[in-house]
């Protein structure tokens, strides 16, 4: 939707696309919701304590939704640049599995740099575990920034480290070190 429409008509756009996707919407966070009662976590969805400030954040304009892609310049780099310019820096990076997709190159690696992040921030992940489910990849910002530095680092599978013929189970947590000094 483009930001520059008049209000009326853009608010309109909205909630057709609303109505449109809102049941599948709410059958997904359903099954979200399931899922993590399975497991014994809680989030925003199951305590209304976490969903209070999640709430908060959106009235406040301090949730900001954009899609880019982390391999070429444009929208990360913007992001940076705002979040330097207003005195803050990333909390939480999720990268969810792109890495996945692509060889590192100069431009993910630019992008990557431009962020503000540091020993406080945390870089989250997933990649596919054997024999099934995910690995969920923990590392601050720092580290990260560090390892994807390097020329020699081509995929998040080299901070990661070989686990052929390793399994390990599903919703495995694996903290990233910092890169060999």
């Amino acid at each position: 939707l483009a930001l520059a429409e008049p209000l009326p008509l853009r608010r309109a756009r909205l909630e057709a696309l609303y109505l449109r996707a809102r049941d599948e919407v709410i059958d997904q966070l359903r099954r979200m919701r399931g899922k993590l009662e399975e497991a014994g976590e809680t989030s925003y969805l199951s305590d209304p304590a976490q969903y209070r400030r999640l709430a908060l954040l959106a009235r406040r304009g301090r949730i900001v939704a954009k899609r880019g892609d982390f391999t070429k310049p444009g929208v990360v780099a913007g992001i940076a640049h705002a979040l330097r310019d207003a005195g803050s820096r990333v909390g939480v990076l999720y990268l969810s599995n792109i890495e996945q997709y692509f060889m590192y190159g100069p431009d993910f690696r630019d992008n990557v740099a431009t962020m503000p992040l540091d020993a406080r921030s945390a870089v989250l992940r997933t990649l596919p575990a054997r024999p099934a489910g995910f690995e969920y990849l923990v590392q601050t910002g720092d580290d990260a920034q560090a390892w994807i530095g390097r020329r020699s680092t081509r995929s998040v599978y080299k901070m990661r480290g070989p686990i052929r013929g390793v399994e390990r189970p599903a919703s495995t947590r694996v903290e990233l070190l910092p890169p060999p000094r």
